[in-house]
């Protein structure tokens, strides 16, 4: 089966970031499936690129990313890779069509490459849109409420099956669709790469050996709400302030994150940051961790 699979945020192990997509579209190449993957080089190379990842066919269009962007920059950057879908999507030849969202505008290019090529779509969903974003305030007007609704709608309506990540996902949506058409599929675990003898591989961290860290790894996006942590860790110094707090990623709050902690007498005392780590050096920074964070 030839299929095309579109993920804006596609990454290899040697990437920061979650690499699901890379995971099964390798398993799909090795039961025998030719896949093509349209992405983005998100983390700012400049230039489109083809490769062969993995057997798997990687179309990368050079449309940089950064949730510290505002929601103007993130809507243009949207509609670039949205064009850049439905432009190199209509030249190639496929029988299923895979979606993974976020974002859900995904969605626009994705149903006119279906109905175009006469191919069935499988949708899949990593975040709840447009709830979250109307949750937190990203999105205030009215009318663009109203058309978001309608895509999900439209979305919902014209995919043959539908991926969600937990049962909280599946029942919220069960309220739109027919359970039925929803499958959950969960964030999964490489169990082999945590089962290499990490102590032999340690990474280099700032925070003295043999000591206990509370890590967070991940995005400090708005959603995240990581600045929570900066709180905990300014109670934990009053009860032990031999606890030492690792937080490893970027984004939105980052900035944020810093400022409060120098306020607060933390920065480079119990309060650490590093930027992202790639997945195939997060077990070994797992494996340091007393307590990790999500």
């Amino acid at each position: 089966m030839k299929i095309l699979y579109i993920h804006q945020y596609f990454n290899t192990p040697e990437m920061p970031g979650s690499t699901r997509s890379f995971e099964f579209a390798k398993r799909l190449v090795a039961r025998g499936d030719t896949v093509y993957m349209l992405t983005t080089n998100w983390q700012g190379k400049s230039n489109f690129s083809y490769s062969m990842v993995e057997g798997i066919h990687v179309f990368w269009a050079p449309i940089f990313y950064n949730n510290k962007m505002s929601y103007i920059n993130r809507i243009f950057i949207f509609v670039q890779f949205l064009w850049y879908i439905f432009s190199l999507g209509r030249k190639l030849n496929f029988d299923l069509l895979i979606a993974s969202s976020t974002p859900l505008t995904i969605a626009m290019p994705s149903i006119l490459l279906k109905k175009l090529k006469g191919t069935k779509m499988l949708f899949e969903i990593r975040d709840l849109w447009p709830q979250l974003p109307i949750a937190i305030g990203a999105i205030k007007s009215k009318s663009l409420i109203k058309l978001s609704k309608w895509l999900e709608k439209k979305t919902y309506n014209n995919s043959d099956h539908i991926i969600c990540l937990s049962p909280g996902m599946k029942k919220e949506l069960c309220a739109k669709i027919s359970e039925n058409k929803i499958t959950i599929v969960t964030n999964l675990s490489d169990v082999l790469g945590f089962q290499k003898n990490q102590e032999k591989n340690k990474m280099s961290i700032p925070i003295a050996k043999n000591t206990q860290i509370i890590l967070y790894a991940g995005a400090f996006g708005r959603i995240n709400g990581v600045t929570y942590l900066v709180e905990i860790a300014k109670e934990m110094f009053k009860i032990n302030p031999n606890l030492y707090f690792l937080l490893a990623g970027d984004g939105y709050d980052k900035r944020n994150i810093i400022d409060k902690s120098k306020k607060y007498g933390l920065f480079k005392k119990t309060l650490y940051c590093l930027d992202y780590v790639s997945k195939d050096q997060m077990p070994k920074l797992l494996s340091r961790a007393t307590v990790a964070t999500s």
